[in-house]
């Protein structure tokens, strides 16, 4: 993980930088740092980055801040309107204000996977050649699988 300057992140958030304690003099959240902070604590200061249109701070820490226990998963199962899979679909994931984006392609049975998202809202746009296109929004949440069925060609 690169490290992210304090700079991004300390004027909004000094009550959850507190308790990572860093060394004095140190100028960067580490990934000692940030394994520190609870998923909500993590989800509160990439909310407030978000609004804050802090774009490259965002694309260094989602990866990190997002892994294990504290990501968002979004799984499932892309199919034609006979309820037959369809592979080899194209599956892009965007996050927040787009600010994070996951790509994705369906398997011979159709089943998808995004994960390391940022918990919150969703835009999932889904092609794949013959079958057209769909764009579907939902919520994912912390250390789940949120699980979508996308039927093209209705």
């Amino acid at each position: 993980m690169p490290p992210i300057p304090y700079a991004d992140v300390k004027p909004k958030f000094q009550d959850k930088i507190d308790i990572l304690d860093p060394t004095p003099g140190d100028a960067e959240f580490t990934e000692d740092d940030v394994a520190k902070l609870t998923c909500e604590d993590r989800t509160q200061i990439y909310n407030g980055l978000v609004k804050s249109d802090s774009v490259s701070t965002l694309n260094n820490i989602v990866g990190p801040f997002f892994s294990g226990k504290c990501q968002a998963r979004i799984k499932g199962t892309v199919i034609d309107s006979d309820g037959m899979p369809v592979t080899d679909a194209e599956l892009i994931v965007s996050s927040g204000k787009g600010s994070v984006t996951r790509n994705s392609r369906s398997d011979l049975d159709g089943r998808y996977l995004c994960s390391e998202l940022p918990p919150g809202k969703f835009k999932l746009h889904v092609t794949a050649a013959r079958h057209g296109e769909k764009s579907l929004s939902g919520k994912a949440e912390i250390g789940r699988n949120t699980t979508v069925t996308v039927e093209l060609g209705e």
